[in-house]
């Protein structure tokens, strides 16, 4: 048998037929690929790993640049390979060949809930998790009675007060997600990740198909908080979950979170997947086991291709992590798409 590593169109009929017959997420799907170009890098790149000559896995993501330095990640927020690996060191061989011929300094593979396991050997692996709120028998009626009594107190009292959710796709909307997830990062001096065109992106590409929707928290006609939700087959994604200084008042991420939930249940969904929050961030680890979600663990592989700029690129993002360059980054995202 011959195993080979080649590009492939992400929207082509190989990529689709390969999803087709694998298990796989939304971010491993052709429709998250314009998402992945307009709001994390203008150049996208997938590849499928051929035996002899037949497509059998793959990964669809972007090259990620800077200060010269190229990274492919596959993919973001969630990725890695689908479909059935040869073995690890001729998997390793593959994905360097592909290194070199696009000059990536490294390949990472990102970890995702359900990800066959394998083994992993001459690879980085960084460990995080996920947590998953399990469907199973739930109904939206029995929803709000299987939380903890204060949790039911909060909720209620927060729709005594007003509070409402709706599904909106309007840019008024839209600019208001972001403004509340830039007011978040900088409270807890986090790096915003997410471009604002990655947020208009999602609403405009994949909520007219039924794959994304924007809900926002609504209290006397002012937005005070709002979240982004992804749909997978059997997974809802809650993407973006934020609030403004009024919406924590008012517990407006508790009831968007609550509708959200709601809404995949009767979306016929397996789960509800909180995403991962990077395992310092201990404050959103302790809100989403409020919920009687499930951790589920992950493991993020990196294929180190050309040493000296993987190197370079890791000190950046130390540099990148730091206080005083976090906040400027978030600050510099809201001026720019």
């Amino acid at each position: 048998m011959t195993w080979a590593i080649t590009q492939t169109d992400p929207s082509g009929d190989v990529w689709r037929s390969l999803c087709a017959e694998h298990e796989h997420l939304l971010f491993h799907d052709s429709a998250w690929e314009p998402v992945l170009r307009a709001g994390v890098s203008d150049e996208s790149l997938a590849f499928v790993v051929t035996e002899d000559g037949e497509p059998r896995s793959g990964a669809i993501g972007v090259v990620v640049s800077a200060a010269g330095i190229r990274t492919g990640y596959f993919s973001y927020p969630y990725g890695g390979l689908i479909g059935t690996l040869p073995d690890n060191d001729k998997l390793r061989a593959l994905l360097k060949q592909l290194g070199k011929a696009h000059n990536l300094s490294q390949i990472q593979l990102v970890g995702y809930p359900g990800e066959p396991e394998r083994d992993w050997s001459g690879f980085e692996c960084t460990p995080d998790q996920t947590n998953i709120l399990p469907l199973d028998g739930l109904t939206p009626e029995s929803l709000l009675a299987s939380y903890k009594r204060i949790r039911r107190q909060e909720i209620k009292r927060a729709w005594k007060r007003g509070v409402s959710v709706e599904i909106c796709d309007d840019n008024d909307s839209i600019d208001a997600l972001y403004r509340f997830y830039l007011e978040t990062m900088m409270r807890t001096g986090g790096v915003a990740r997410y471009k604002p065109a990655l947020i208009r992106s999602i609403v405009e590409e994949l909520a007219p198909r039924g794959s994304a929707r924007l809900s926002v928290a609504i209290h006397e006609g002012t937005r005070i908080g709002a979240m982004l939700v992804v749909d997978s087959d059997s997974l809802s994604h809650g993407l973006m979950l934020v609030s403004s200084a009024e919406g924590r008042k008012f517990e407006a991420n508790k009831v968007l979170l609550h509708t959200a939930v709601e809404d995949a249940i009767k979306a016929g969904k397996d789960g509800f997947d909180f995403m991962p929050s990077g395992q310092s961030a201990r404050g959103v680890a302790q809100f989403k086991t409020l919920w009687h979600t499930d951790e589920v663990p992950l493991v993020h592989r990196t294929l180190v291709v050309q040493p000296l700029r993987a190197q370079m690129w890791k000190l950046m993002l130390g540099a990148a992590k730091r206080w005083p360059m976090r906040n400027l980054l978030a600050w510099k995202r809201g001026r720019s798409s």
